[in-house]
């Protein structure tokens, strides 16, 4: 009887095809599926960079359970290259822009109608866009640059794994 070790990870619906083939990748074959419908931290893509791969809080998940050879040639360098993968820290969430006019809906077109606010709306467009959209897009680069160096590490150890599990 051969050995085996285990593991389950929690995915998204949409995410469970790509882990699936992912966990190949790194010598695991699934073993069974269940679906979960509350509420709970799973593996899921950011909608930003489809590649990226994070783990957060969504309404339902599927639970994949895993197994793979203990024999499988190099399984420690694997191992090890697969917790670097998986372990990679998240970068924050993109920042959010600015609005260019005040929040409130149709309340915000008072703006518009009243004569008497047209004289505030400079200093709103001041403080709260002119001042704070470049920081705010220089911020969004750099976290930009964290997810594509993260994405590029993660496709140089999926070519590296690749070459132990030939």
């Amino acid at each position: 009887m051969q050995r085996t070790e285990s593991t389950v990870i929690q995915v998204a619906p949409d995410y469970e095809n790509a882990m699936i083939k992912e966990m190949e990748r790194f010598g695991w074959s699934l073993q069974s599926r269940q679906e979960i419908h509350e509420a709970g931290d799973a593996y899921t893509t950011e909608n930003i960079f489809g590649d990226y791969v994070t783990k957060r809080a969504i309404s339902s998940y599927v639970k994949c359970h895993f197994s793979r050879s203990l024999s499988l040639p190099n399984l420690d360098k694997i191992r090890e290259l697969e917790s670097v993968f998986f372990g990679m820290p998240t970068p924050p969430p993109l920042p959010s822009l600015p609005k260019l006019f005040p929040p409130g809906g149709i309340l915000s077109l008072g703006w518009l109608i009243c004569p008497y606010a047209w004289p505030f709306w400079p200093f709103y467009y001041y403080f709260s866009y002119k001042r704070k959209r470049p920081i705010a897009e220089a911020h969004r680069k750099e976290i930009e640059a964290q997810y594509e160096k993260n994405i590029r590490r993660r496709r140089k150890i999926l070519q590296e794994i690749a070459s132990y599990l030939r």
